[in-house]
């Protein structure tokens, strides 16, 4: 079965333009495991169903940042439509996620995928079928739309145009690697043992979720969205110092930072 089956085609064929400019891949996955822990949160991990004239290609996913480092991987909004009928969960739903990984291998491509912690309720692929000699596992029709750091659709158009300037530009030497400082402290303030940082250092009387450490960082910050911290200047080394305090104490507890 293709990547983009025919329904998906005529989606985004009659969709408005500037609508279909921001998938970043659509097509056929099957669900092949789920994990919640302390540390990661709840993560997902998806098989790309493609037909055999694709085997060949490269992971749609590969182009994508993975988390690593402490640095957050790429961000997408997930709608998945479900195949074959109600199985426990919701016939479509549409997820916040951060790539943590993608491979391929001998059983095709996939990609491992980090749950929004603000999402609410328990995770949500639990009641879902694994694959099995009994049969494969539950499939979905996905939709992927990637996200700037400020949660804004990305348009797959335009940016394919700057990578392919940016391949293309004669450069004397490598280009330095950049940081993403907002990257960095959106996966932080996502993070269940910063969380437990916070509570133990910070204040212990106060229920520290998501939105609460936004919040927090961005006054002790002095900011009013992430993507400051890109540009050097006072917040990014108030940020640098509040990053090494979390990680000598995460050392100490035994935790991994990220």
């Amino acid at each position: 079965m293709s990547s983009h089956p025919s329904w998906i085609d005529e989606v985004i064929a009659s969709a408005n333009p500037k609508t279909a400019q921001r998938i970043y891949w659509a097509g056929e996955v099957e669900f092949l495991s789920a994990a919640e822990g302390d540390v990661m949160g709840r993560t997902v991990k998806l098989r790309l169903v493609r037909g055999p004239e694709e085997h060949a290609l490269v992971n749609p996913f590969a182009k994508a940042t993975r988390k690593r480092k402490g640095f957050a991987g790429t961000f997408f909004e997930m709608t998945l439509s479900l195949l074959g009928g109600p199985e426990g969960g919701d016939d479509t739903m549409t997820l916040s996620t951060v790539l943590l990984g993608w491979s391929d291998g001998p059983k095709g491509a996939t990609a491992t995928l980090k749950i929004s912690d603000e999402e609410e309720g328990g995770h949500p692929f639990m009641y879902f079928k694994r694959p099995s000699s009994e049969g494969p596992g539950t499939r979905w029709m996905a939709v992927f739309v990637e996200l700037t750091d400020d949660e804004q659709p990305v348009n797959q158009q335009q940016a394919a145009i700057c990578d392919s300037r940016i391949e293309n530009a004669p450069v004397d030497h490598p280009p330095a690697k950049v940081k993403s400082y907002a990257q960095n402290a959106a996966i932080l303030i996502q993070s269940p043992v910063f969380a437990m940082y916070l509570q133990e250092r910070v204040d212990g009387s106060r229920g520290w979720d998501a939105e609460t450490i936004d919040t927090w960082l961005k006054a002790k910050l002095g900011i009013t969205s992430k993507t400051e911290l890109n540009a050097p200047g006072p917040a990014r080394t108030a940020f640098d110092a509040i990053k090494s305090n979390y990680v000598e104490w995460s050392g100490r507890a035994q935790y991994s930072p990220l």
